[in-house]
């Protein structure tokens, strides 16, 4: 328990960094939210980018970490890890970078699916988004959460910079795979070999659960289904599939569920509507049941996050990648608007197969 000299130096100095610090004579919790409320308000690029250096700069230093949480600074940064201007990936991972070494911001993170989205930046051509990346996962470990960390996949990007030409590449994919990774784990990642079968979805069908595949002289739909079912698949294989959205899409989906919200269908003919969660979800579903893994799977439990609006009219990429084949198995998916460097949807399922 704190005694009352204790208690009066903790809320003095808290009191002190509150009213004399910051420009102008502003506290540094008011400056704070006074660049959390600019970020969120201006539209210029340039002046997001400053403001985010400045975050990451604050990130710095743990006598402002409870400001830091009590401003949801930390998910901003990791709402910026899916926007493709290289400056504000590379502040938001430098202010990432900064906190991860805090142990309940740590939790934050990783809670907010900050290992996807980080691990998503590791072989950046920008060299120092990517060591910020692979520095900040390395951080992020703990015996909680070192599975999800050390995965197949992250495990074969961390291989890439082995024998990098650049020290710190070398010294940092070294920490992770001595320190943190058994060699049967790198040996599995090593021999991974990821299988993507291209059958894309139709441009212009109304709705998602048909593929050209069916349409083929060769190929019927009994055909196809029974191609799946006797597939044998393994951890890492991943399926792909890319579509433009139209109108017509939204327009049935619109139809069928009932859900005729006006952020799908604008009154004002150049305003552009956002795609169903639903809808994109559906894509999923159609490949989970009919592709990874196949037939017969009925989808438990399932975790979605929508970190960017999908409009009509543009291209997606759907990925779902098998995790785990047991009894229950597993996959994780990622929808991206790939000429945008969006991700618009992305998630895991526990799955049942009949």
């Amino acid at each position: 328990m704190l005694g009352y000299v204790d208690m009066f130096i903790m809320f003095s100095r808290k009191e002190q960094l509150n009213t004399k610090t910051g420009p102008d004579g502003v506290g540094r919790r008011e400056y704070l939210q006074q660049l959390v409320d600019e970020f969120n308000k201006t539209q210029s690029y340039d002046a997001k980018q400053q403001i985010l250096a400045n975050l990451a700069n604050f990130a710095y230093d743990p006598i402002n970490y409870d400001f830091i949480k009590e401003l949801h600074i930390t998910q901003l940064f990791l709402s910026q890890l899916t926007d493709s201007n290289e400056e504000l990936l590379e502040f938001s991972l430098a202010g990432l970078c900064n906190l991860s070494s805090d142990p309940t911001i740590k939790d934050i993170i990783i809670k907010s699916n900050g290992v996807f989205l980080i691990s998503q930046q590791l072989l950046h051509r920008n060299e120092e988004i990517a060591l910020n990346a692979l520095t900040t996962l390395i951080f992020l470990i703990t015996p909680e959460s070192q599975a999800s960390i050390t995965t197949p996949d992250i495990i074969n990007k961390v291989l890439h910079y082995k024998t990098h030409s650049n020290a710190r590449f070398k010294n940092l994919s070294t920490i992770f795979l001595d320190d943190f990774c058994s060699q049967e784990q790198i040996d599995c990642a090593k021999k991974l070999q990821l299988n993507t079968v291209d059958i894309p979805l139709p441009q212009h069908y109304p709705f998602f659960f048909h593929f050209n595949m069916f349409r083929r002289a060769q190929f019927n739909k009994k055909s196809l289904l029974n191609f799946y079912r006797h597939s044998s698949f393994k951890v890492g294989d991943k399926v792909t599939v890319e579509r433009k959205i139209t109108k017509s899409d939204v327009k049935s989906f619109g139809e069928i569920t009932g859900d005729i919200n006006p952020v799908h269908f604008p009154e004002n003919s150049s305003s552009v509507g956002v795609v169903h969660g639903a809808f994109l979800n559906g894509i999923v579903s159609g490949i989970i049941g009919t592709r990874l893994p196949g037939p017969g799977t009925l989808v438990v439990s399932q975790s979605l996050n929508f970190p960017n609006k999908c409009f009509v009219g543009e291209k997606i990429s759907v990925e779902v990648e098998l995790m785990e084949m047991r009894k229950i198995i597993k996959v994780k998916f990622v929808c991206e608007v790939k000429d945008k460097a969006k991700i618009v949807m992305y998630g895991d399922a526990k799955l049942i197969k009949k």
